[in-house]
């Protein structure tokens, strides 16, 4: 028990209240990326139906997220302390913990943005009766909302298109919003997928154009010779044999009736897979910044090489992991909480234990 918490009773009214803000127009995310403004938000959910995308995706997530984490006091002094050990209770009891949080964060590698909303509850029981406590998040849909941005294209409150056809405006402290690779014109951010997507398109049609060459020559064509004057009821019969044998492996047939084997050059299947593993490099270095963490043996390189790549890919995940905690554990769920408990305590720092 810890007797040096006080009571307080904090009005939210502000956190879940619409707001009315004079603001320099209404941002849909949509128009900053035409892929989505053509296809909406789906075109990025079947790109990561492919399992190279899909496969370059998840190394980046978890690779962000590979590396443990503490939270570190301000100074040393009696108000550091306390703000310290309240947020450090609430980030391992809220539902998922901070991996669950930055999991659903990091969707903003593939959709340019991800938006959460807070869920704070009142404790009325120890410890830390009294206060408000983060209890989890629940993840939104970005295809519902609208930016309103003031004259320097910072997000001042999201417009919530309710399913009745009201549009309300709420206000930016209710949500984490995350942009990823956001530039002063795009406030919304920039998916990875966007510069992976022609490669992408380009593979699934490769794909296809494979699948008909191998449903023409993965058998061969049958041909059956007979002898003049056969009756049309028995070629018949001889071309429904010849078709039935394609899925059988036995047929027979009278004597006057030959059959033979129509052979073809294959030549073609490497280039389809030459192809598609061209594809497969671009879509890697789209989202990775290299490919040989996703390469499937097909090249043999110097052990050189391979850590070069290595380090490239590491370099990218730690400025992530950098940028998830300034921008998104401290400025936007450490200090509310501790402005909301503690006043104008010193702010604990979220630090991650890069080697």
């Amino acid at each position: 028990m810890m007797r040096w918490f006080r009571k307080r009773t904090m009005d939210l009214a502000r956190e879940y209240a619409p707001v009315e803000i004079e603001t320099h127009g209404e941002r849909d995310p949509a128009e900053f990326d035409d892929l989505i403004s053509q296809h909406g938000y789906a075109i990025y959910e079947r790109m990561l139906t492919d399992a190279h995308v899909k496969a370059c995706f998840n190394l980046k997530r978890w690779g962000v997220l590979s590396v443990p984490w503490r939270l570190e006091p301000a100074d040393a002094s009696p108000d550091a302390q306390r703000a310290h050990e309240f947020v450090q209770y609430t980030l391992h009891t809220m539902q998922g913990g901070v991996f669950g949080l930055l999991w659903r964060v990091l969707d903003a590698l593939a959709k340019g943005c991800a938006i959460l909303e807070k869920l704070y509850a009142y404790r009325a029981e120890p410890p830390y009766a009294g206060y408000w406590t983060l209890v989890g998040f629940k993840a939104k849909n970005p295809a519902l909302f609208r930016f309103e941005v003031d004259a320097y294209r910072n997000v001042r409150a999201l417009i919530l298109h309710a399913p009745d056809g009201r549009q309300l405006a709420l206000p930016r402290e209710k949500f984490i919003l995350y942009a990823y690779n956001p530039r002063y014109e795009s406030p919304a951010g920039e998916s990875d997928l966007r510069a992976a997507y022609r490669a992408w398109r380009s593979k699934e049609r490769v794909l296809q154009q494979w699948d008909l060459f191998l449903s023409k020559y993965a058998s061969p064509t049958l041909i059956g010779v007979y002898k003049r004057g056969l009756p049309p009821a028995q070629q018949e019969e001889l071309l429904r044999a010849l078709d039935k044998v394609q899925q059988e492996t036995a047929m027979i047939v009278p004597e006057e009736v030959q059959v033979s084997a129509l052979e073809f050059k294959q030549s073609g299947a490497e280039s389809f897979a030459q192809a598609i593993a061209h594809h497969n490099a671009e879509i890697a270095k789209s989202i990775l910044g290299e490919t040989l963490t996703t390469d499937e043996g097909q090249r043999v390189g110097s052990l050189a090489l391979g850590q070069v790549h290595l380090k490239v890919l590491q370099t990218q995940l730690r400025a992530l992991r950098a940028e998830l905690a300034e921008r998104v554990l401290h400025d936007q769920l450490i200090r509310p909480l501790v402005r909301l408990n503690f006043g104008d305590a010193p702010v604990p720092r979220f630090v991650w234990e890069e080697d």
